[in-house]
């Protein structure tokens, strides 16, 4: 990164909400892909009056339909920071929440904002590892929490 460039800083929060079939025992995972075609969780940067907590579930909500209703939350996974270049004289460094959720029920998604978002699908959890390549790390920490709740 050069030096000489304008850091602009961000804190984004979002999670991993996980599904697990009560007959079969599978795991499944939704997946947000962008409209550049990396695979996400669902996630967007906090509101000025937000938590990091409450900033998930409104980008839930936002990204995916499923309300808090629809939703529990499992715990926190932990933080990603990554940056990249906005332009040739602004950097973006960001600092990425990640949470962890689980529904009883594999809702269909219904994304409320499709500005960023080219689709949003349930995946088997080891389908979803290989989609996945900025957070995969986050995704197996994550699937381990959720498992030691089961």
């Amino acid at each position: 990164m050069d030096k000489s460039k304008k850091i602009v800083k961000q804190v984004s929060s979002g999670g991993f909400i996980f599904h697990q079939d009560k007959k079969s025992g599978e795991v499944w995972v939704i997946l947000r892909k962008d409209i550049n075609g990396e695979y996400w969780i669902p996630k967007g940067k906090l509101e000025s009056d937000e938590s990091e907590l409450e900033a998930s579930f409104r980008e839930i909500e936002e990204e995916v339909g499923f309300n808090q209703t629809q939703i529990k939350f499992v715990g926190f996974c932990g933080k990603h920071d990554y940056g990249y270049d906005l332009d040739e004289k602004t950097t973006l460094k960001k600092e990425l929440f990640v949470n962890i959720f689980e529904t009883n029920d594999k809702h269909p998604t219904a994304p409320i904002d499709w500005n960023y978002t080219a689709s949003v699908e349930w995946y088997l959890y080891h389908d979803a590892l290989g989609k996945i390549n900025f957070t995969k790390n986050l995704l197996e920490k994550s699937y381990k929490i959720f498992m030691k709740t089961k």
